[in-house]
């Protein structure tokens, strides 16, 4: 007896929907539908989309902003010090407001507006130290060398030098003997 492919799909599909509960369990939370063509895998939750589902690891533009942010936290631990770690608090409240909701809404409105100011004042302080002193200025200071290695290197140099100069002039003088013995294979070779 020969089976269409028809009826190998309705098989197929009768004992999925027969084990769906146990599927269920396995897939975690996903289901599984039966098309005509295919069997694929879907959410369970109808309403997400597809941008929403995305993992942000794999998303360029979410690791983009982790990566700033990052950087821009790691700037202003350099030019603020420990008190990069108040800015960085001022930030995440000044840009997450629906932290700071209380009953008492003069004293939330209170509270945001003293968060903004300081933190206004906490990034102008950042950029006004940026501008005396730039990031550049401050690595350049970091590699300086101090006076004594300075110096150390500075002999070493000339120690170089002074060895280069000993071996031209052993080279020269006996080339000068060659020439003077008439020894031209010597002299050439």
């Amino acid at each position: 007896m020969k089976i269409s492919p028809v009826a190998v799909r309705n098989i197929t599909s009768d004992q999925i929907h027969k084990n769906e509960n146990k599927r269920r369990k396995y897939c975690h939370g996903r289901c599984v539908q039966v098309n005509d063509q295919s069997v694929a895998l879907s959410c369970r939750f109808l309403g997400i989309e597809e941008e929403q589902s995305k993992f942000k690891v794999n998303d360029l533009k979410a690791r983009a902003e982790a990566e700033f942010k990052r950087l821009q936290f790691l700037f202003s631990h350099i030019y603020l010090g420990y008190l990069a770690h108040d800015n960085a608090f001022l930030q995440h409240l000044y840009e997450n407001p629906e932290k700071l909701e209380s009953p008492n809404k003069e004293t939330t409105e209170l509270l945001r507006n003293l968060i903004a100011r300081n933190y206004r004042r906490a990034v102008r302080r950042q950029n006004v130290l940026r501008m005396r002193q730039p990031l550049y200025v401050m690595m350049f200071k970091r590699k300086r060398l101090p006076p004594g290695h300075k110096r150390a290197l500075d002999e070493e140099k000339k120690l170089w030098r002074n060895i280069i100069v000993i071996e031209a002039n052993f080279l020269l003088h006996r080339l000068h003997e060659i020439r003077m013995r008439r020894d031209y294979i010597g002299f050439f070779g």
